[in-house]
């Protein structure tokens, strides 16, 4: 570290104020920014809703995760321009501070001693001032190397410390694109396996096909069997019928009669197939408009449920964020307290030490003029008496009053 010199260079830096800390942990804007972040927010917000509803949660999750990237980017540009603002005040201060020190050191070489027209000078005189110029020119040569040594100082500081901002930067890009690629091999992952299942998918519907159109070519197969051998057996009845009608004409009656019975019974029969088809039919349309009423019962009643846990999770939603909100509203406001309030005890102790330093400088330039009043005043004397000599040669009563007289 280097030695502390006496003159006070107005300098100020941030780690000494503590503002750095306070940038740091800052995740607010001022008025103009905030307007800003609250359009992006809106717009982000409307391009949402405009989508497809899906999940609210989700949705919101989305729109927090938009709104803190958008802090993030609006609290990394506040650092950087409060680092170039504090750099900037900086290397003022020093050129102000280099300036006034070249004005010092050529007021103590260039000053002019007070003339005497009347006394020559003391060659002590001469010699003490030499001394104290040469003691001046020391001391300034001192502060000198002293500042210059606290300025690189403070260079090799600000540099490391910039070297620390760019080493953390490149590590979190570094975690963004390994995040990145992580969710890239996930996605595409998740895209293989979903071709594979889809597939799998049409291979079954194929393979469900295959077996239906087997299942059809064999019942039309045993249909037309079946109406074959129907057709052969009616023929050899027929023929059998025939062939007693036509050998045993006495059985012709009795068969009348029998073939009217049976015509009666196919009738009834027939009746009694479309009646039993009516009433079925009848039953299956009343239980189909049963089951379509609960269907539409339980669909009704799932749905209010649904409604009312909608309901409940907007509240909730709109609730948490109200709070939210309000935290971060406070929170931004005690923080903007809190620099304003840095900022006065800042710009209080500069006051302070210009006030002191203008103290110093005029303390410092009656004492530097001291010499030159002292001499004036031994001048006035040596006149006086010089004066007094003269009359009393002339007047020798005379005897007047002196000022070291009056002040006794």
């Amino acid at each position: 570290n280097p030695v502390k010199s006496k003159v006070n260079v107005r300098m100020v830096k941030p780690e000494d104020v503590g503002l750095i800390e306070k940038m740091k942990e800052k995740t607010c804007l001022h008025d103009g920014n905030v307007t800003k972040g609250k359009k992006l927010t809106t717009e982000t917000i409307s391009k949402i809703f405009k989508e497809p509803f899906e999940n609210r949660f989700l949705a919101q999750q989305k729109i927090i995760q938009n709104q803190m990237a958008v802090i993030e980017k609006q609290r990394k540009t506040i650092l950087e321009l409060k680092a170039e603002h504090w750099a900037t005040k900086s290397k003022l201060n020093l050129k102000l501070a280099e300036n006034e020190m070249v004005k010092a050191h050529a007021a103590f070489g260039k000053k002019p001693a007070p003339t005497i027209k009347t006394i020559e000078r003391n060659t002590a005189l001469k010699e003490m001032a030499s001394q104290r110029e040469k003691e001046i020119k020391s001391k300034t040569d001192l502060l000198m190397e002293r500042w210059m040594e606290r300025q690189e100082y403070c260079k090799q500081l600000y540099e490391s410390t910039k070297m620390r901002k760019r080493r953390i930067e490149e590590e979190k890009e570094k975690e963004k694109i390994e995040q990145q690629e992580k969710e890239k091999k996930e996605k595409e992952e998740q895209k293989r396996l979903n071709i594979l299942n889809k597939k799998k998918e049409q291979q079954l519907a194929k393979e469900k096909e295959r077996i239906a159109l087997s299942e059809k070519l064999l019942t039309a197969e045993l249909n037309k069997m079946a109406t074959n051998h129907y057709n052969n057996v009616l023929i050899k009845k027929v023929f059998k019928a025939f062939k007693k009608i036509s050998s045993d004409v006495h059985s012709t009656a009795d068969y009348c009669t029998k073939m009217y019975e049976r015509k009666l019974m196919g009738k009834a029969l027939v009746a009694w197939i479309l009646e039993t088809k009516k009433s079925a039919l009848i039953k299956n349309q009343v239980a189909d408009k049963y089951y379509c009423t609960k269907l539409m019962k339980q669909c009704w009643n799932s749905w209010l449920g649904l409604h009312r846990e909608y309901k409940m999770k907007v509240q909730v939603s709109e609730d948490m964020y109200c709070l939210k909100l309000q935290e971060r509203m406070f929170r931004r406001w005690a923080e903007f307290a809190a620099e304003r309030y840095l900022e006065n005890c800042c710009k209080t102790e500069l006051a302070e030490r210009l006030h002191r330093r203008q103290l110093l400088r005029r303390s410092f330039a009656c004492w530097r003029d001291l010499p030159r009043v002292m001499f004036v005043q031994r001048e006035k004397e040596q006149r006086r008496r010089a004066w007094r000599q003269a009359v009393q040669e002339l007047i020798p009563d005379f005897s007047p009053v002196f000022a070291e007289q009056l002040e006794v």
